[in-house]
């Protein structure tokens, strides 16, 4: 994709980067300026164009949309070819500590923590074959991304990579998916291959915010594309019906009118304005009565019936204080549903048909999977990672506001990064998202953040240091004694 927002070199020297940002860029070995220089210089290699391509495929679903791909597992095959090129090739990644930024810590921590839930929980079988088929892929792309980004041009192509990755998601949304009846008058997306209706809702929440990051920071036909992405992430979220979208959404959109002050009010509004328009336009019928009966839950079927999101949610709580440490162990949540729940212990003597529930909520899976330990884990990675986000565009030079394309973006990137992660926060709570790719993906653009800024500012100083040596007068010659 290209575009004013992925050019630019180092602007102007500010000596005063160090007092803005004095704990950043203190890696393992410590890069010498010159290779920072080149770095940000040169082309994307293929390690970076396979893990573009992971991003992609990972949001977007592009080979469950097209069988024939399916056969050659795309994702599975660039995945292990950028691990190899990771491998053979350790220059070609930043040389900080792959634990190095707070972003990575947490991560680190929570693919520990699941695996230290397996053994402790109601099926070790289950969750070891779960962590070694899925969520390693998971933690193993997080990483490869993390230690991938090196400088302000990575993270600009793995953001594009994402954004790309929701604008065929909306295509999908708005040309092949069909609609179906919900009941109650609600016609919303059905069949979506590996994703629900929800699902697509609360990538596209995260979406919306890196979308809004490019329209800002990019010119020419990029912006363009952006802005009217951020329609059709509009016009997918009606499609969908979902009310924690719509919920989320509007969350996204306070965050945007009142945190981002550093942004024209202007642009403020009409990013609000394009997702208000696509939700106006593309609302299927029954979508407004849908989300008006938000003001009365006590009405909905999720308060009463058995497989209701409030009934699920107490038989949660109770597995949690069942095994309070380890939790049911990583993925066991429809498992205990169907062997230790009360409608299990109901069902047996009856004979009736059981309906293993996924938990709905990312909260309580972590903490019935988990357990307090993987509760606190999760509610420190999504509200710690706001707080670290808005502490990090605080530090950032200002001077960068006013730079050249890659300076804006990394001066804007934290902004927008919490604006994603607060809407998260919202959406996660009527989704099972603990385990996907999504909110992963979106802690690497974070832990890049971090690792983009200190090679910019090593490469300021640096560039300052030059000038003032070029600039010293040179030391007169002692005079000559005879």
């Amino acid at each position: 994709m290209r575009g004013r927002c992925r050019t630019g070199g180092a602007n102007a020297a500010d000596p005063s980067a160090a007092m803005w940002f004095p704990a950043v860029g203190r890696g393992r070995h410590r890069l010498s300026p010159s290779i920072g220089v080149g770095a940000s210089a040169g082309g994307i290699d293929p390690l970076r164009i396979a893990l573009f391509l992971v991003v992609f495929l990972s949001i977007g679903r592009m080979h469950e949309h097209y069988p024939i791909l399916v056969l050659f597992r795309p994702a599975l095959v660039l995945v292990g070819l950028a691990t190899a090129l990771a491998l053979l090739q350790p220059k070609s990644l930043n040389q900080a500590p792959i634990l190095k930024t707070w972003p990575a810590r947490i991560v680190a921590a929570i693919g520990a923590m699941a695996l230290a839930s397996a053994p402790l929980g109601i099926s070790l079988g289950g969750s070891a074959t779960f962590i070694l088929s899925d969520f390693s892929k998971t933690l193993l792309l997080f990483f490869l991304l993390v230690a991938a980004t090196r400088h302000a041009r990575d993270l600009i192509t793995f953001t594009w990579a994402f954004t790309l990755g929701c604008a065929f998601l909306v295509y999908l949304s708005l040309f092949f998916f069909q609609l179906s009846s919900a009941g109650g008058g609600l016609a919303r997306l059905s069949h979506l291959y590996m994703y629900d209706a929800n699902d697509i809702s609360s990538i596209l929440v995260i979406g919306f915010g890196i979308v809004a990051l490019l329209a800002h920071t990019c010119t020419g036909a990029p912006r363009y594309a952006a802005i009217l992405l951020m329609l059709g992430i509009g016009a997918a979220t009606a499609r969908s019906g979902s009310r924690g979208g719509f919920l989320g959404f509007l969350v996204v959109g306070a965050a945007l009118l009142v945190t981002l002050n550093r942004v024209s009010l202007a642009k403020r509004v009409g990013f609000v304005g394009m997702i208000g328009l696509g939700l106006s336009l593309y609302s299927p019928p029954g979508y407004w009565d849908q989300m008006k009966t938000i003001l009365t839950p006590t009405q909905d079927y999720n308060w009463s019936a058995e497989e209701g999101r409030r009934q699920i949610f107490e038989r949660g709580v109770g597995y949690l204080m069942e095994y309070p440490i380890g939790g049911l162990g990583i993925n066991n949540f429809q498992r205990a549903e169907c062997t230790i729940s009360s409608k299990a212990r109901d069902a047996v003597p009856y004979g009736a048909k059981l309906f293993c529930s996924a938990p709905h909520n990312t909260y309580l899976q972590f903490a019935a999977e988990m357990g307090f330990p993987g509760l606190i884990l999760w509610l420190v990675m999504i509200f710690g990672g706001i707080a670290k986000m808005r502490t990090l565009a605080k530090r950032l030079p200002p001077h960068w506001e006013g730079g050249d394309s890659e300076a804006r973006f990394l001066f804007h990137a934290p902004r927008y990064l919490t604006v994603c992660l607060t809407g998260f926060a919202v959406t996660s709570f009527f989704v099972s998202h603990a385990y996907l790719d999504p909110v992963y993906l979106l802690m690497a653009l974070m832990a890049g953040t971090y690792t983009a800024a200190a090679e910019r500012i090593r490469r300021e100083r640096f560039g300052t240091i030059q000038s003032q040596l070029t600039l010293k007068p040179a030391t007169p010659p002692p005079p000559h004694h005879q």
